[in-house]
């Protein structure tokens, strides 16, 4: 449904196109997107004390549903929802538990995790305003006074690697500096970029974080280049570390090999 000035069109909610979220995303068939560019149309304009309905098409061209079982209506969050909503994501709550919760509040609840997932993202774009992604990382490296390294693609603006680390954190790496895990994720962002991430390993077998880095491909150019910057955290060449610990990572491997000088 939406509001044109003066005028209110109403439409079948299986209408409009569906949109690729990935370049390597492929049509979608009836049985996996609710759009079917179905032409069904209402028009209604004010006219006098009420309103004036125009047929604009009264034709679906597909099977209407005995219920509204799945239909994302029924499962539309009400205002105080939303807020709890809001303040669960601001919580770093995870979304299955945030569904639990509403159901546990109204057991008629029908929010899926699918609503759950909009309504966060709506909350994140309406914090972060008109700033971009990465103008709203690098500041909220700078403001929680976190160290950053990050280099460009060549001839342009556009950042491929960024690795960034607390400085509690080069405390703890000059410490504890034998075994280092490296574990990589893989297509879990909208940018599809693979997600870096280095731990350690204090004396009485607790993990700590060491640093975080995005990088464009998960190419042994990138991995060295993110090898360098941990190498840089480190007080001495003495301390670089004894072991690193992969998940059979072939490239990030090699570039250990070359530029730690461990296996």
């Amino acid at each position: 449904m939406r509001e044109r000035n003066d005028k209110l069109i109403m439409g079948c909610d299986r209408g409009g196109n569906y949109k690729k979220k990935h370049e390597d995303a492929t049509p979608s068939n009836d049985n996996s997107t609710m759009r079917l560019r179905c032409p069904f149309r209402l028009r209604s304009v004010p006219s006098g004390i009420g309103w004036k309905v125009v047929v604009k098409c009264g034709m679906h061209n597909h099977i209407l549903d005995k219920d509204m079982l799945g239909h994302d209506i029924l499962g539309r969050l009400k205002d105080d929802e939303r807020k709890f909503v809001n303040d669960m994501t601001k919580y770093n709550m995870a979304p299955r538990y945030i569904v639990s919760a509403l159901k546990d509040k109204d057991p008629e609840n029908l929010t899926s995790i699918t609503h759950i997932y909009r309504a966060r993202a709506t909350y994140r774009l309406g914090k972060r305003g008109a700033v971009t992604e990465m103008q709203m990382l690098l500041s909220l490296i700078h403001q929680e006074k976190y160290m950053c390294w990050s280099r460009n693609k060549e001839n342009s603006d556009i950042v491929a690697d960024i690795l960034w680390t607390h400085p509690d954190s080069i405390k703890l790496l000059n410490m504890f500096p034998l075994v280092l895990i490296f574990d990589c994720t893989y297509k879990t962002n909208r940018y599809r970029l693979l997600l870096l991430e280095i731990v350690g390993v204090i004396s009485i077998k607790l993990t700590f974080s060491v640093a975080f880095a995005y990088l464009e491909h998960e190419r042994e150019e990138n991995f060295t280049w993110a090898l360098k910057r941990l190498k840089e955290l480190f007080y001495s060449e003495k301390l670089l570390p004894d072991v690193l610990v992969t998940d059979r990572e072939l490239a990030l491997m090699n570039a250990s090999c070359y530029h730690m000088g461990v296996s």
